[in-house]
């Protein structure tokens, strides 16, 4: 079967209608999955390429990487297979054109459209390599750009699996040559900031309307990538701000570690400079030759185990089996989480000394003390026996759950390759999510066990991220207009809430006292925090230097917990009549985002600060962790 006749024939379950596009590792189609009546793309595996034993093996483990990411900025990838010695994998079907076509029909861009694109491309990136993965292949034909601007990154995992085989040594170039790094062309091992790089040769050609290095062979053009400076970009276009050239000088830098610390450092500094303001040096990062796991905040794939991380400010609990339960001394009320140790320390101090039968009856006795302990002190507890709903994909996908007690309890069962995120709990026990179940993201409720679709978003936009407001009505962000803004839903009725000028967006609604709402909006340029009174839009906070602000919470007595990078990594503040106070000190290289608040006033968060996403406990100064998610799964986005 020749791979340039594939249409009107099956792989697996998907039928194959039409060619969308092809490339040096494949073709790809746009397929039909009768099970779940919907488009899906699927990609066959160049001939050449499935020669190659271990390449496909590679391929196959690197797809179920790939499979793992979940980002809005990031292709979904729903399964891999093989059919008659063809190698392919299904993909979310994305309307739109690639950036490549956009460009040669475009020619250079306005500034801040540019950034709008970069931007998502950058957090993308940046999620992708948090997980341990590198992309290795990013150009603007791996970017495909829908009718509304919704920008996507395809193609994880290819590039890696024919670098790491055999491939490599018949001579062929993994990657497109105008955007490897230096480190791809000399084949030395490559992390996230290979991946800058190519994003800065895509951002000179979105701005300039033509890449760095030109040559008349792929010899030459290699030997240019390795050894000489990129030509000035504003000889190709003299209107941009001198800044520009200094932002991308670094980030094309010969050494990875001359170039920004993230790719979204490296467009925070780009579009500061585009704005004109005077680009202050971004801080670099000092990596080894060798790869390390990639924690949230460096760059590095994962490959090999951790350094041991430097000791944490607070205390933490001991470490517990993944493969047992939940440990029932953080769920149920407790006085203290410090305070039975110390009793049960004190205890055994002064047993110590006893022969014999003593060690039995001090554990006897610590036994009792505890009990004894807990009971008098139980109506002290502000720890509730239920937790607030979450996102896990413990089970291979993301869907709901609620923790009850230590015991974790699935709470929604999305059918197919559909998934369910952003829970949030509705006034008499409802849960409002997002879904994908009927093949784009709209908001769902769920009572009784039963989901219903409470969005009906026309044409191809989508709904999401719903949240109660007073009246029994919804505050939602959809992108139904072409960019996202904040809408309510009353009675069946929906009502744009904001209207944000120019390219800005915003999203990620709050419900306030007073009637108020709370967003987060781009509309200056960056992230931050905005409250919406009586029509009137007002910026609440003002984040220095390079950092934004965002996913706001309504706190007692008109505070605002939010999420901040402003001191270099993301922590959680707290926002009191102006003024800013840091809440969260994540020890290492671990972060804290999402904050929610319990009953009693402790704060629930996500965070990654023992290795991978898990939930915690803010009590008095105190972090205990909640959730101990098994095997390679994460908990994570508690009901706001």
């Amino acid at each position: 079967m020749d791979s340039s006749n594939l249409v009107g024939t099956r792989l697996g379950k998907y039928e194959i209608r039409a060619e969308i596009g092809r490339g040096g590792m494949g073709t790809v189609y746009k397929g039909y999955d009768p099970m779940l009546d919907s488009w899906v793309a699927v990609k066959v595996l160049a001939p050449h390429l499935v020669w190659e034993q271990k390449f496909i093996e590679r391929f196959i483990r690197e797809a179920r990487a790939a499979r793992k990411l979940r980002h809005p900025g990031i292709v979904t990838v729903y399964d891999v297979g093989q059919e008659a010695g063809w190698y392919y994998i299904v993909m979310e079907y994305l309307e739109g054109q690639t950036l490549t076509e956009l460009i040669r029909e475009r020619g250079p861009m306005p500034l801040e459209e540019a950034v709008h694109i970069l931007r998502p491309l950058a957090e993308a990136l940046d999620y992708a390599h948090h997980k341990g993965l590198v992309h290795r292949d990013i150009k603007p034909g791996n970017v495909i750009v829908d009718p509304a601007g919704q920008v996507t990154l395809t193609d994880f995992g290819i590039a890696r699996a024919a670098r790491e085989t055999r491939l490599t040594a018949t001579g062929a170039v993994v990657g497109t040559p105008e955007y490897m790094s230096p480190e791809q062309v000399k084949g030395l091992m490559v992390d996230a900031r290979s991946d800058q790089y190519s994003l800065a040769v895509v951002a000179y050609e979105i701005l300039s309307g033509r890449v760095p290095f030109e040559a008349e062979s792929t010899l030459a053009l290699l030997y240019k990538v390795v050894h000489e400076p990129p030509p000035p970009i504003r000889q190709a276009r003299p209107d941009l701000p001198a800044g520009v050239e200094a932002v991308l000088k670094k980030t094309l830098a010969k050494e990875p570690g001359d170039r920004y610390a993230t790719a979204s450092g490296f467009v925070d500094a780009l579009e500061r400079a585009l704005a004109g303001e005077e680009v202050v040096k971004a801080p670099t990062l000092v990596m080894e030759p060798k790869p390390k796991p990639y924690p949230v905040t460096t760059s590095l794939p994962q490959q090999e185990p951790p350094p041991a991380p430097p000791p944490p400010p607070e205390p933490q609990p001991e470490p517990r089996p993944e493969t047992t339960p939940l440990p029932q001394p953080e769920l149920r009320p407790v006085p203290s989480p410090s305070l039975l140790p110390r009793i049960e320390k004190g205890v055994r101090k002064r047993l110590r000394a006893i022969p014999g039968w003593g060690w039995a009856l001090g554990g006897l006795a610590v036994l009792v003390v505890a009990v004894v302990a807990f009971l008098a002190l139980r109506p002290m507890s502000s720890l509730p026996k239920s937790y607030p709903v979450f996102v896990s994909d413990r089970e291979g996908k993301r869907e709901i759950y609620r923790l009850t007690e230590g015991e974790v309890v699935r709470v929604t069962h999305t059918p197919g390759h559909g998934e369910s995120w952003a829970p949030v709990l509705a006034p008499g026990g409802d849960i409002l999510f997002t879904s994908n179940r009927e093949g784009k993201r709209e908001v769902y409720r769920l009572t009784e066990g039963e989901a219903v679709r409470v969005t009906h978003t026309p044409g191809d936009g989508g709904s999401g991220l719903p949240v109660p407001a007073p009246g029994g009505d919804i505050l939602f962000t959809s992108n139904r207009d072409g960019k996202r803004e904040v809408y309510r839903l009353t009675e069946g009725e929906v009502v744009r809430v904001t209207h944000t000028t120019g390219h800005g967006e915003s999203w990620l609604p709050v419900s306030a006292p007073g009637g108020d709402i709370i967003f987060t909006s781009n509309r200056e340029g960056k992230r931050e925090i905005y409250r919406l009174t009586e029509g009137e839009v007002v910026r609440v906070t003002h984040t220095p230097g390079n950092g934004e602000s965002w996913a706001p919470v309504s706190a007692p007595g008109g505070d605002i917990l939010f999420t901040s990078n402003r001191e270099g990594k993301r922590e959680i503040y707290r926002l009191t009549e102006g003024e800013v106070v840091r809440v969260t000190h994540t020890p290492g290289h671990g972060e804290s985002w999402a904050p929610v608040l319990a009953p009693g006033g402790d704060i629930l968060f996500t965070s990654n600060r023992d290795g991978k996403r898990e939930i915690y406990r803010l009590t008095d100064g105190e972090v205990v962790r909640v959730t101990h998610t098994p095997g390679d799964g994460e908990s994570w986005s508690l009901a706001r």
